[in-house]
Formats: structure tokens, C-alpha cells, sequence
């Protein structure tokens, strides 16, 4: 089966580029997301053996090019957190995988994502999430989570979809709001996809900081 790693991105928008990121606050500049690309997310990307990585949205000039990576242009239209849904969604028009992984610019991939993703009748897989400072694990909608109580919530950070489950839901397909994870992991459920999450992989989140969970 071919594999995609789609990555949502705003670097290279001039109107972000000076925006604080991180939702506790780290005081980091959108723009440093093109450091976390070039030096950490799109070599652990590669060397994974993804058969496409597609880099999608608003791509900094500066973002490496000798990785094989595809730039995607997707014009603006609100310039919020649903943004990631039409990124996506073009994104994966474009794409010809069987497998789609779905990451944002600040999360960096386990070095061995692709070889140790556990097999099963799962549509919807959604990784271990963890603290690039501490190492913490942080939510990521894990089962019986301090955080919450799971029941097959896939968080935007990093999804795994197999492509069938794109086809007969878009991510455009709900409204577009910023914490636009709930209604579309409500709505696989409700055509009957099969939502897990695992430890066996998982996503840094580069830009935490310290204590953040």
C-alpha cells in the first residue's frame, strides 16, 4: 500500500509569520516553524519511507528542497485553525495514498512510524503524542486519559486515515470551526469507522514547553 505524509503549514504566509504559536503561550514565532521543518519534521518525514510527503497550505521559500518534498499552494480564506481542513482537503485530492498521515508543522514523527504502525481493522488511527521539551506524554485522546474520557476522539495533531475513510468524509465536509476534531471524529463514527489509538507510534510536539500537557 502507498503511504502519504500530508503537513499543514502557514510559514510562508507574511500576514502569520510574526503571530506567537503553541497554545500555552510559548512565545515562539510561527516563522521558527520553518527551523522545526528544515532541521527535524521533513528528515524524520523522509526517513520514514513515506512514498509521497506533500507540504500543504502556505509554504515558507526557505523549506528545503532536496528531500523529494511536494509544495502545495492553498490560498487563505480565514487564516484560523479550520484553515487545516481545506489544507487538507486539497491536499489529499492531490495525494495517492492508501495510508494518509496527517501532521502540522510543530509535530515531529517517531523515527520508525511508518515500520512499527500496528496493523488491525482500525480506519482511524491516532498516535501517542509527546512533550519535545520533557517527554512527557500529552493528550492525544488516549483511552482512560487524565484529560478526558475517551470515546474515539482522534485529535487534529496527527491522524492516520486509510483512504476510504476520506472518501465518504472530506474534511470539508463539517463546519468549519477552530476545534473542528470533535465534530469530524464524531462524524467517522457515525458512518461507522473504526477509531483506535496507539502507543506504538507517535507525534513530538516541538513547540511544548516544559510543563505543558
Amino acid at each position: 500500500m502507498r503511504t502519504t505524509l500530508i503537513i499543514t503549514t502557514a510559514t510562508g504566509d507574511p500576514l502569520v509569520a510574526n503571530e506567537q504559536r503553541g497554545g500555552a503561550g510559548t512565545g515562539q514565532l510561527h516563522a521558527k516553524r520553518v527551523e522545526f521543518l528544515n532541521d527535524e519534521i521533513l528528515p524524520a518525514g523522509q526517513k520514514c519511507g513515506f512514498d509521497e510527503l506533500i507540504v500543504s497550505g502556505r509554504p515558507h521559500k526557505s523549506l528545503r528542497s532536496d528531500l523529494g518534498v511536494v509544495y502545495h499552494h492553498v490560498s487563505p480564506i480565514r487564516r484560523d485553525r479550520s484553515e487545516a481542513l481545506n489544507i487538507r482537503e486539497q491536499a489529499t485530492r492531490l495525494s495517492t495514498g492508501d495510508i494518509l498521515v496527517y501532521s502540522s508543522d510543530d509535530h515531529k514523527l517517531s523515527e520508525n512510524f511508518l515500520s512499527d504502525m500496528p496493523e488491525g481493522d482500525w480506519d482511524v488511527l491516532t498516535p501517542k503524542r509527546l512533550n519535545g521539551s520533557s517527554g512527557n506524554e500529552m493528550n492525544s485522546g488516549a483511552p482512560e486519559s487524565k484529560w478526558f474520557n475517551y470515546d474515539g476522539y482522534s485529535p487534529a495533531h496527527c491522524n492516520v486515515l486509510k483512504r476510504r475513510v476520506w472518501a465518504k468524509v472530506p474534511w470539508t465536509s463539517i463546519q468549519r470551526i477552530e476545534a473542528w476534531d470533535i465534530p469530524i471524529s464524531t462524524k467517522w463514527k457515525e458512518a461507522g469507522f473504526r477509531l483506535e489509538w496507539t502507543d506504538k507510534i507517535w507525534a513530538i510536539d516541538l513547540e511544548a514547553r516544559e510543563g505543558e500537557e
